[in-house]
């Protein structure tokens, strides 16, 4: 995978800390970065920022059947 830049970076943060609050910060990394999310942030970071934050965060809890 390649670098991201500035805003994907903030992007990601946003993302882990909105995941965060439910299930701690290390597991919501590990949740995150297993995540078909960072894969296409990666490939496709315009689709990525289309999307909010908290949907992404959404969707990795509810793959990761985690209760909200």
């Amino acid at each position: 995978m390649g670098k991201l830049d500035n805003n994907q970076k903030k992007f990601l943060n946003k993302v882990i800390e909105l995941v965060a609050v439910h299930v701690g910060r290390k597991n919501a990394q590990n949740l995150v970065y297993n995540s078909s999310f960072y894969k296409t942030l990666f490939n496709d970071p315009v689709f990525v920022m289309y999307y909010e934050p908290d949907d992404w965060a959404k969707e990795i809890i509810q793959k990761s059947k985690v209760a909200i």
